[in-house]
């Protein structure tokens, strides 16, 4: 195959560059497909609740600090830590 790209001069290496190419951007798109399936099944698929109790510490002396616990999400993050065996320090702006 013979690749003119200027007037009669005769280019063989860019064909061979287009091939690297072409085989480069293949590659990544595989890497990001497998990385992007891989983080989906982790995270979206989980069927087991962590044990942060037996994770950080199983005594009374266990605290978890919340911010913005007074309502919304960092409440329910103080009543499922709470559920969990945890001690609460709460900071809220109200």
């Amino acid at each position: 195959m013979e690749t003119y790209l200027f007037g009669d001069e005769k280019v063989e290496w860019f064909s061979k560059l287009v091939y690297v190419a072409a085989f480069i951007g293949a590659w990544q798109l595989t890497l990001f497909t497998t990385k992007t399936l891989y983080m989906g099944w982790c995270n979206l698929f989980r069927w087991q609740q962590n044990d942060l109790l037996a994770k950080y510490g199983t005594n009374n002396e266990t605290w978890a600090v919340v911010t913005g616990g007074s309502d919304g999400i960092g409440l329910a993050f103080c009543h499922e830590l709470a559920e969990q065996g945890f001690n609460i320090c709460l900071i809220s702006r109200n």
